[in-house]
């Protein structure tokens, strides 16, 4: 990028987003990878709506059919932060850095961990790379 920002945080009236923009940040490969799957999901649990007994009526359908579009955008964030804690921590893996759960920012308690990258080569269990076929 030819322009970009040296924020290291959001300025002003965008400051209360910035764990929620940090944690989509860290975890972009993993939503792209499962919002489709996972808005699919949403289909089989909104049909379990229909079998409730108290939604047996015409006008309780035609309100569950015009409200899926809804209910399945209502659905789909709990089940894409399933899949963030469950899947999430393997894109850490992944970069090289040390697995966390809700990468969001937000302060945690304990020592603060190195990276993956880092903890491998004060064991000195370092590798040569060029055995790689690139």
């Amino acid at each position: 990028m030819v322009y970009g920002s040296s924020w290291q945080s959001l300025p002003g009236r965008l400051a209360k987003w910035d764990r929620v923009v940090t944690l989509s940040n860290n975890r972009a490969v993993t939503i792209y990878l499962w919002h489709n799957t996972l808005i699919m999901a949403t289909v089989p649990i909104i049909d379990l709506a229909y079998e409730l007994p108290f939604l047996q009526s015409d006008t309780a359908v035609a309100a569950l059919d015009a409200a899926d579009p809804v209910l399945m955008f209502c659905l789909v964030w709990p089940l894409i932060g399933l899949a963030i804690l469950t899947v999430g921590w393997i894109e850490d893996i992944g970069a090289g850095r040390g697995p966390r759960l809700w990468p969001d920012g937000g302060k945690r308690g304990g020592s603060p961990r190195r990276p993956l990258s880092a903890c491998r080569r004060s064991a000195g269990s370092a590798m040569p790379m060029d055995f790689i076929a690139v």
